[in-house]
């Protein structure tokens, strides 16, 4: 089988890689600030790469969609999806998914800090980092909640 049209351009221009064989099954990391990584940067790299362990990301033209698509991975230790106001807590069922979590920061987007509870499987997560539009007392009140949420991480809000 042989890359064909968007697939051939994708791998060639991000990764170098001609050929279907030269695809790796495994990537330690990626990154990209204000850069072309979008939805579709993770649909094809997902549809080959099964495992990544890190990816940082600020100012991109990702979405929930495109979270969706990072949900799928093995073995994701960290995670910044920072300066992202296309990302909601739709994400968040997606972002769940990655169980081998030590490391998110997830600030600077459309997330609440109450729309944490959701993420009920990250039980590796060391470090949170989020940003929140709250008054200090509210604020105070939901971070106690969250530190009982997920015991033994250390969550940063800015």
């Amino acid at each position: 089988m042989k890359l064909k049209g968007r697939e051939k351009y994708f791998w060639e221009r991000n990764f170098n890689i001609k050929s279907l064989s030269a695809i790796p099954e495994e990537i330690s990391g990626i990154t990209g600030i204000d850069s072309s990584h979008d939805d579709e940067f993770f649909f094809y790299l997902t549809s080959r790469v099964r495992s990544v362990g890190s990816i940082f990301l600020r100012c991109t033209d990702l979405t929930d969609e495109g979270v969706g698509y990072i949900g799928l991975l093995k073995n994701l230790r960290e995670l910044t999806l920072k300066d992202h106001l296309k990302i909601s807590r739709a994400s968040l069922q997606h972002i769940n998914q990655l169980m081998d979590l030590e490391y998110l920061d997830i600030s600077k987007n459309n997330i609440e800090l109450t729309d944490l509870f959701a993420l009920t499987q990250l039980n590796k997560l060391k470090t949170l980092i989020v940003s929140s539009n709250l008054e200090q007392g509210e604020q105070d009140a939901i971070l106690e909640k969250l530190k009982d949420h997920f015991p033994g991480c250390e969550i940063t809000v800015y």
